[in-house]
This record gives C-alpha cells, sequence and structure tokens, in this order.
C-alpha cells in the first residue's frame, strides 16, 4: 500500500507542476489570406470619418472571441493612424449594419468595438483585443473613424489597408459612404483587404502528462494484483 500511495504521491507532484500548455490567437474569420508585408508594394483602400470598411461572416456556433486585425499600415501624408474596430449583428447574411438615411450603427445590434493604432508606414498584420460573446448568425466587422472614442483628424483619413491579400470565395464587403448617409456593396475591389477575427482553442495538455498518469494507473493495478494473489 505504501508504494501504491507513493506512486500516486509523485503523480500529484508532477500533475501539481506540469501546466496546461498556452497558445496563442489563432484567426478564427478571416477574408483573406495575408499577403506581403513591409513597404508597401500594392494599391490599397483608405479609411476615413467619411468612409468606413466592413466584411461580413457568419458564425455557425456560440463562440467567445479574443479580439479583431487586420492588414493594415499608415498612409504618411495624410492617416492619423488611429481608427475603431466594430463588431455588429446582421439581420441577414448579406445585410448592412443599419437603413440609408439614419446613422451607420443600430446601437442595439452592436456586439463590442475597440481602438486601433497603427503607426508604421510598412505594412503588417495587427491584432487588436476585443472580447465578445457571438451566438450563432450574421455578423460584420467594420473599420472606421471618428466615433466609438476615435478621435477626428483634421483631413478626417485614418488607416490604409493593402489589398494584395488572398481573398476567400466568399468573403463580402461593404462601405459605409458618409456623404451619402448609407452602405453600398463593395463588388469591383480587385484584390481584397484583410480583416480577421480571433479567438482562443481549447487548450491542449502536454501528451506525456496524460501517458505519465496512464502508467501509475497501471502500475498501482499491477502491485494491487500481485499483493491479492500472495
Amino acid at each position: 500500500m505504501k508504494r501504491t500511495r507513493l506512486i500516486f504521491g509523485v503523480f500529484a507532484m508532477v500533475l501539481g507542476t506540469v501546466e496546461v500548455l498556452p497558445q496563442s490567437n489563432v484567426p478564427m474569420f478571416q477574408s483573406a489570406e495575408l499577403g506581403s508585408t513591409g513597404p508597401l508594394d500594392s494599391a490599397f483602400l483608405g479609411i476615413s470619418d467619411k468612409s468606413f470598411l466592413g466584411w461580413r461572416f457568419h458564425v455557425e456556433s456560440p463562440v467567445t472571441i479574443t479580439g479583431v486585425g487586420g492588414h493594415f499600415f499608415r498612409w504618411g501624408p495624410s492617416d492619423d493612424g488611429s481608427f475603431f474596430a466594430l463588431i455588429t449583428r446582421l439581420d441577414r447574411p448579406d445585410g448592412f449594419p443599419s437603413r440609408p438615411g439614419v446613422l451607420p450603427f443600430v446601437s442595439e445590434r452592436i456586439v463590442g468595438t475597440t481602438l486601433g493604432v497603427v503607426t508604421s508606414e510598412d505594412t503588417a498584420d495587427y491584432f487588436f483585443p476585443l472580447w465578445a460573446d457571438l451566438s450563432a448568425g450574421d455578423y460584420a466587422l467594420v473599420f472606421g473613424s471618428g466615433m466609438f472614442g476615435d478621435p477626428s483628424s483634421g483631413d478626417g483619413f485614418a488607416v490604409s489597408l493593402p489589398i494584395d491579400n488572398q481573398r476567400f470565395p466568399d468573403a463580402t464587403f461593404f462601405a459605409w459612404e458618409g456623404y451619402n448617409l448609407r452602405w453600398s456593396e463593395q463588388t469591383q475591389i480587385p484584390g481584397a483587404p484583410r480583416f480577421a477575427v480571433y479567438t482562443v482553442p481549447e487548450p491542449a495538455v502536454c501528451w506525456p502528462l496524460t501517458a505519465l498518469a496512464s502508467g501509475c494507473l497501471l502500475c498501482a493495478k499491477v502491485r494491487n494484483r500481485r499483493r491479492c494473489s500472495s
């Protein structure tokens, strides 16, 4: 019995020192695979106080997200590098965040917002924390400026998105036309801006720990059987 207790004692010590392996954030939903980064070598789209850009995505089952991001850079001549990111519910797969002639967003549909800052003129893939629980349904991730705590710059230009990313076939984009107070479908983009929604997968326990547990249990059973047979 002492040996059996010793085995389980060692297992408990190991269990107390081995932790669940940390896992980095990974994109769960994205509009495109990341293109080239560094110095700009493609066309791009700009975000301003009067021009927001959005992308739709569908959630099959409830999920907790940890952040949003995309492929950005700061266009030196005009961008201030500050913008907001927002997730809003849509009433249908091809819907918009609001009806024409009103504000760009319906407050009851907003799931969460966060602020982003991009200072480099080189392009890069960025991540911005935004924790929210999403139920099954249709959503949009929107990048914009001058709202939700983002200050309006003198010229209104905020950040830019390269469009040299590899677009996924089902990705659809739309834009807020601030001068016309309406959303419009964006079907003529030659490439694709990159939008991403991130989550953390289920943690994985290190496989040696599982093997050790199985081994300890097996040893305990063998010793108990020998003791009973004697």
